[in-house]
């Protein structure tokens, strides 16, 4: 039998997870780092790069500006709104679905990412989960499913 706490831990964790991964990816934002201005002179070229010398970091610096400039190029928030879908066991007497958690409410703000979360009742969650196997659709993220597919995760 569960303990009557184990549900919110387990909600608790799911949201701390979700917020790691994302304050991750934000981490991963492109930025552009200037030489020292006294390193600088009046053409706005360094002394190493005036006698045709450049360290390992100017190196890596002129890859990334060029990566920047061929396309690919993403920053937070995103231009356009997108949405991720995650399928969650979800049993919580506090909070009814994970979009009221204000942590959540301020990821898609400062991401422009929006959670649909297709979150089922920890007491369903294993017939619910065969339902979506057999129908063939799926969300972008199953999270703790494994516990419901026979064979655990090495099956899956």
């Amino acid at each position: 039998m569960k303990k009557q706490g184990e549900g919110k831990k387990r909600g608790f964790a799911v949201c701390l997870a979700l917020v790691m991964v994302l304050a991750t990816l934000s981490g991963c934002g492109k930025e552009k780092k200037e030489p020292p201005a006294d390193s600088l002179d009046t053409q706005g070229t360094t002394s190493q790069e005036q006698n045709g010398q450049k360290d390992e970091t100017q190196k890596d610096s002129e890859d990334t500006a060029k990566q920047e400039t061929e396309g690919d190029d993403w920053s937070w928030p995103l231009p356009e709104k997108k949405e991720l879908s995650i399928w969650l066991a979800w049993s919580n007497s506090y909070v009814k679905e994970p979009n009221d958690l204000k942590a959540i409410q301020k990821i898609e703000e400062k991401t422009n990412v929006h959670i649909k979360w297709v979150d089922v009742i920890a007491q369903e969650a294993s017939e619910k989960f065969g339902l979506m196997i057999a129908s063939g659709d799926y969300p972008d993220i199953l999270r703790g499913a494994q516990q419901y597919y026979t064979g655990g995760l090495e099956q899956a």
